[in-house]
């Protein structure tokens, strides 16, 4: 009886499962299908697979045609149902019956983009187009299709911000990722990457069905774009785009930096044009193209994998430099600690998966608040820091609640906080600038302990805000002797 339950319980699973499932006898036919399978497939049982299944490129699949058998192991291959939707057929041998999955593709990439969301444009985060991109490429190993890439970065971006203001700033990368999206096309991935640099992954119909995005880009943004926060002004963004398509031959990683390559020659020959990639010819070595690669593996290197932020690494050489400019007659310095309240709870109640989407969402409105990507960093485990150069008290304090409401305000569950969502706490110290203008930069050892001292400041605001009660933001003064924490202070931070 237990058995019985068992397998019950097994089939219930399997009808109400999303993925097309089915199982095939030696002729082909289906003798099982759950109800995914027979809306997307289009099949019942007593049907001939094979004619309800066809390969996108014309082939034959990898079995006799009407025998879905592997030879024992299993296979995957692209295939168009009758309805004409693109899926992924898996295909494996198990207990003497054919067991077939079916995967809609475009109901993959959505799920891929909506899993990993920038939270400043609602274009799909940097992971998010990259494995879209991947997924292309898998799909031309597969079937032949040639997809390519289109890497676009606006020109003169920075003069936005410094002229009108971050949230001016916010606004143009808005409307110009709308843009973008009904640039695209259907079928394509468009995704923001970082700062004001996005990337559109193009299925199929390689350069010249990516110069066709990249002239339909650059119609779309030669329009002025109004704002509202710089009382209606208008400015115009033209954007620097670099194309190439995929080869056979070449990883993702190589496609990737062909893409910039490209993007570079735009940017060295004028600017506001679309330049698509050409291997250099006439010498073994391509020096550019090595230095660009170098280069990637650098940004690799300092970014978290999890957030898209800059590691503590990163941090703790631009908190020194920071300080080196303070000291030389700069401003002031602010340091913002943010503490996810309670992750190991969320942790345990939610499971590591939607951990690190939380983590990701923080990170997001971290990267937000301080509308430089190049200012906020994953400082360890559920921390993140921001660094605020020119930012006194009031102003350091004004990002930190922009932070935490962002935070509390986004709705994210958690059954083990009092809150009942995602909540942060928040912690600041800053560092005064030299009115004088003595320039009396210290020696490296004074710096590393200023700096000791206002990580100490920022966590001592924090635990107060721990101690509370959380979700708050508080402000320390700033420390003028290096500190170390109390070792009850991490314990404490949770």
């Amino acid at each position: 009886m237990a058995g019985r339950a068992r397998r019950g319980t097994a089939a219930a699973v399997a009808e109400g499962s999303p993925v097309s499932q089915l199982a095939c006898d030696d002729a082909g036919r289906v003798v099982w299908c759950n109800a995914a399978a027979r809306s997307l497939v289009g099949v019942g049982p007593g049907a001939p697979l094979a004619d309800a299944l066809v390969a996108v490129d014309g082939r034959t699949p990898p079995w006799p045609s009407g025998h879905p058998d592997p030879g024992g192991g299993a296979a995957s291959w692209t295939a168009r149902t009758v309805g004409g939707a693109v899926v992924e057929v898996h295909v494996a041998r198990h207990a003497g019956r054919t067991v077939v999955a079916v995967v809609d593709v475009s109901v993959l990439h959505a799920a891929v983009a909506g899993t990993s969301v920038d939270g400043l444009t609602g274009l799909p985060h940097r992971m998010a187009v990259t494995e879209a991109a991947i997924t292309h490429r898998r799909q031309a190993l597969a079937t032949g299709t040639r997809p390519a890439l289109v890497l676009v970065d606006l020109d003169r971006f920075k003069e936005v911000n410094d002229r009108f203001g971050h949230a001016a700033g916010d606004a143009v990368l808005r409307e110009v990722a709308r843009r973008l999206a009904g640039c695209a096309g259907p079928d394509a991935v468009v995704g923001r990457t970082g700062g004001d640099e996005f990337l559109v992954a193009v299925p199929d119909g390689g350069a010249a069905r990516a110069l066709e995005v990249a002239r339909d880009v650059a119609a779309a943004l030669a329009a002025p774009v109004g704002l509202e926060v710089a009382g209606g002004t208008q400015v115009v963004v033209p954007a620097s785009m670099g194309i190439a398509e995929h080869s056979a031959t070449t990883d993702f990683d190589q496609w990737l930096d062909e893409a910039d390559a490209a993007l570079d020659r735009a940017k060295r020959t004028g600017r506001g044009r679309a330049v698509v990639y050409e291997p250099t010819e006439g010498s073994p070595v391509d020096v550019r193209r090595l230095e660009q690669q170098v280069a990637r593996l650098q940004r690799r290197a300092d970014r978290d994998d999890r957030t898209g932020l800059l590691r503590d690494l990163v941090f703790r050489e631009d908190h020194l430099r920071l300080l080196r400019e303070v000291h030389a007659g700069g401003g002031p310095l602010s340091l913002v600690l943010v503490d996810v309240d309670e992750f190991h709870g969320y942790n345990v109640a939610h499971g590591l998966q939607e951990g690190n989407a939380a983590l990701r969402a923080v990170a997001d409105r971290c990267r937000e608040a301080v509308g430089d990507d190049d200012r906020a960093y994953r400082y360890g485990g559920d921390e993140f820091a921001l660094l605020l150069p020119g930012a006194d008290v009031a102003a350091a304090l004004a990002v930190a609640e922009r932070v935490r409401a962002a935070v509390e305000g986004d709705g994210i569950e958690h059954r083990a906080s009092s809150w009942g969502v995602v909540t942060v706490s928040v912690g600041v110290c800053t560092v005064g600038g030299d009115p004088a203008g003595t320039r009396d930069v210290p020696d490296p050892d004074r710096l590393v302990g200023q700096a000791s001292a206002m990580l100490h400041g920022a966590n001592r605001a924090l635990l107060e805000v721990k101690d509370a009660g959380r979700n708050l933001c508080r402000s320390a003064p700033p420390q003028t002797h290096p500190a170390g924490h109390r070792p009850d202070d991490a314990a404490r931070r949770r």
